[in-house]
């Protein structure tokens, strides 16, 4: 029991420290080979051959263990497709490298008339104001900080870009002094200081997510139609919000952000066959083991989800964008095939299909998501 104890506990130590350039180099090849012999897509590995000696030279110079798994990331970011992350452990926690810090100061920003844009609705203890243009992060100039960052996303879809981009930006270690450069509609700039005390996820939230609430029937001249907000509707509460909805016409279900309910949660308005493709996935074990090979992927035992009996007839309309990703890309997959809902909004940050976990040498995993459907 000691020696498993002291073997886990080294293994921690060695989790927060850079790894030596040998275990550095390995990561690389290692990543691009997964890649490039097993990805399912291969059509999304453009000039994936002409990456690998570059990331091997920026990978032998990296000082910290925060830009050796940064260095990954922006070689797993080439592959197109929104849901491509190099993910490792830092106190405990599993970070992305595209944001390793991990926490941001409570503020949301949009891109409007392409410039980084403070949004509302904003705590109490944030002093800026929504509309005011963010300039700078540290005295780093923010059009400076974008293209040092955007290769961690570059090949992403455009929505998914910005989604992940904008937390990039203000990411910093928690409970750390941010110093902000901003500028108001009429022009005048003034500095302000902020404490990262959010998580990441904050900077993207939709504003139409955080101020209505979980479900509910809407008003004035939308008071037949009733919204659902997929990412808040916890697996208790599912039937109460469906008997309070029952009086609604038509239905909103809003998928913007991450379904906090599986795609079983949708079963009764299911009213068309759904067919479930399964999927080979690599196995990629890590390098010691030295297993390469294949698995069926098969997350449900049906090769078909089949439409209820009795399904509910009521149209549904599913709100999609940028933060759309993973289960939201099942959940929006399930609703236009199945139930024959209409879908608003914007591009969608990918992740539907078969993922691999691929070791990495000091604690970080690499998660090849598939591809963005919609």
């Amino acid at each position: 029991m000691q020696e498993t104890s002291a073997r886990q506990e080294t293994q921690d130590i060695e989790e927060e420290r850079l790894p030596a350039r040998a275990s550095r180099m390995l990561a690389v090849i290692k990543l691009w080979t997964a890649m490039r012999s097993f990805y399912a897509y291969p059509d999304h590995l453009e000039h994936w051959d002409e990456a690998l000696v570059p990331a091997l030279e920026e990978v032998a110079a990296v000082r910290t263990r925060e830009t050796y798994f940064m260095t990954l990331q922006r070689l797993a970011s080439r592959c197109r497709g929104g849901h491509n992350f190099v993910l490792f452990w830092r106190d405990g926690q599993i970070q992305r490298a595209i944001f390793p810090y991990g926490a941001v100061p409570g503020i949301r920003l949009a891109r409007v008339k392409g410039r980084i844009t403070v949004m509302g609705p904003l705590p109490a203890e944030i002093p800026l104001y929504p509309g005011e243009v963010l300039e700078a992060v540290d005295d780093e100039p923010v059009q400076q900080r974008e293209t040092r960052l955007i290769a961690l996303v570059m090949q992403y879809p455009v929505q998914a870009r910005d989604h992940y981009l904008l937390c990039a930006l203000l990411d910093s270690p928690k409970g750390a002094v941010v110093r902000l450069r901003v500028r108001d509609q009429q022009g005048h700039t003034r500095e302000v200081e902020v404490v990262a005390d959010y998580p990441t996820s904050f900077v993207t939230e939709p504003v139409a997510v955080t101020t209505l609430p979980p479900w509910g029937m809407l008003s004035d001249e939308w008071a037949e139609i009733g919204y659902l907000d997929a990412s808040r509707v916890q697996i208790e509460q599912i039937e109460r919000a469906f008997v309070d909805l029952k009086m609604a016409k038509a239905l909103i279900i809003d998928v913007r952000r991450y379904p906090t309910l599986t795609v079983a949660a949708l079963t009764r308005f299911q009213r068309e066959p759904v067919p479930f493709l399964p999927m080979l996935r690599p196995m990629v074990s890590a390098p010691e083991r030295g297993v390469f090979g294949w698995l069926e992927n098969r997350v449900m035992d049906e090769d078909v989800f089949l439409p209820v009996e009795e399904p509910d007839p009521r149209p549904l309309a599913v709100l999609i964008g940028g933060g759309t990703v993973s289960m939201g890309e099942d959940w929006t997959y399930r609703l236009l095939q199945g139930c024959g809902a209409l879908l608003v909004g914007e591009e969608t940050a990918g992740g539907v299909g078969s993922n691999a976990f691929v070791n990495l040498p000091g604690g970080g995993l690499h998660f090849p998501g598939p591809m963005r459907i919609f």
